[in-house]
């Protein structure tokens, strides 16, 4: 078998094994400190927000282009990105609120820097890719906390949801589930009390999720973090299936009853049931009006940003195909769609050569619910959700690397 290695990203010794090693602190200090302030302290600081934006950010794009510009052209769903944003730059002939129009872009410009440091220092050092799962678990905890000191635990479900202007139903919804993720496959992917660890923190997320997503009423945060929990749980005990794996299954299937009985009995008059039996749904409309405006402007939409232009509530579709369809037309869609499916990509050719089908059924699951999710909300114009599917694709990315050079190992020895 004729494989070509790829030694961009150093190896651990022990080549047997996908773990991923936690981060040296000491041997890139500044490069850690300064993501860790892009995602934790900048989250409710809007002076420390800026500075993250305007300084950090670019100052690590500006560093990652001087020690690794090759990697523009290095991945296909980057490149697909970039020509997206050009194609998103070139709606501005279009758009009618040059305001929003360059609101937007700005967006996407953090976007599309954040998304090339996260793949150099990934693809540089994969202990990165650790760091990165680490800082989004952190930043949800840290959301969680900002919300039980500003009132969570004083709202009544009965009568009124929690919500502040900086911190939301949507907010918990996508960074819950970033940081479920991130929990289960450090928990999947490193060793002994760290994997222990991880396990324990999967489960207290997944509690502190659904705390969130009832006493903020959010439909999507509840639908689709216990729909992902439940698949991942069902793959981690019944592939493949045994007699033996049977048991924890229906222990958990017998408790998920119990705790859903008692939770309907508890909130059958509650805020958040009440958005789940409404007949109206604002989000619906917003959908189908986002569908209108972009089947009457296919080629370059309406431009970035002026879609709210066209409903009377002034908001955007809650929806990132939507969003991109009635913005910025059907070619911006299909680009878009491209580097979600490449992501898919990526879990194949890692079952070609030889991957764990368990593993690989995890990345699925996780893809599937990511994608899913981008029917709830906008991911593209936010640089950490759009962030999250590429680093799913840097940690298939160095799990290909390991399965190619186990191979080559073999081959060698043989």
């Amino acid at each position: 078998m004729n494989i070509k290695t790829q030694s961009l990203i150093r190896l651990p010794k022990f080549l047997n094994a996908e773990n991923l090693r936690g981060p040296v602190f000491y041997k890139d200090f500044i490069v850690m400190i300064l993501l860790f302030v892009v995602f934790i302290p900048s989250s409710f600081n809007h002076d420390i927000n800026i500075i993250s934006l305007n300084v950090i950010i670019p100052l690590l794009f500006f560093y990652s282009i001087y020690k690794s510009s090759y990697l523009f052209g290095k991945f296909r769903a980057f490149r697909l990105f970039l020509v997206l944003f050009c194609w998103m730059l070139l709606s501005g002939i279009v758009a009618t609120d040059t305001d929003l129009y360059l609101n937007e872009i700005k967006k996407i410009l953090q976007c599309f820097m954040f998304i090339f440091v996260l793949i150099r220092f990934s693809r540089s050092n994969f202990r990165y890719i650790y760091y990165f799962y680490v800082l989004y678990i952190i930043k949800f905890i840290y959301i969680f906390y900002y919300a039980y000191q500003n009132g969570l635990f004083t709202v009544d479900v009965n009568s009124e949801r929690f919500n502040l202007d900086e911190l939301n139903a949507n907010v918990f919804g996508y960074f819950g589930f970033f940081g479920l993720v991130g929990s289960f496959l450090l928990a999947t992917y490193t060793q002994k009390l760290q994997k222990t660890f991880y396990n324990i923190l999967f489960f207290i997320i997944f509690g502190l999720v659904i705390t969130a997503g009832i006493l903020a009423a959010s439909r999507a945060t509840l639908l689709i973090s216990v729909i992902a929990f439940g698949l991942l749980m069902m793959i981690k005990y019944l592939y493949p299936i045994t007699i033996r794996s049977l048991i924890p299954i229906v222990l958990m299937v017998l408790s998920m009853v119990f705790i859903g009985k008692n939770l309907d009995n508890t909130l059958q008059n509650s805020f958040v049931k009440g958005r789940f039996d409404t007949k109206e749904d604002s989000r619906f409309e917003l959908l189908s009006k986002a569908f209108d405006v972009g089947k009457d402007n296919l080629v370059l939409g309406v431009g970035s940003g002026n879609f709210v232009l066209y409903n009377q509530t002034r908001q955007f579709s809650h929806n990132s195909f939507a969003e991109l369809w009635a913005n910025n037309g059907v070619v911006a869609l299909i680009l878009f769609v491209l580097i979600l499916a490449h992501a898919l990509k990526k879990i194949r050719e890692y079952l070609k050569l030889g991957g764990n089908k368990k593993n690989a059924l995890y990345f699925l699951v996780i893809w599937a619910s990511y994608c899913v999710y981008n029917f709830f909300y906008v991911f593209y114009i936010n640089f950490f959700m759009l962030a999250f599917i590429f680093l799913i694709m840097m940690h298939l990315e160095y799990l290909k690397i390991v399965r190619v050079s186990l191979i080559k190992k073999n081959q060698l020895s043989n």
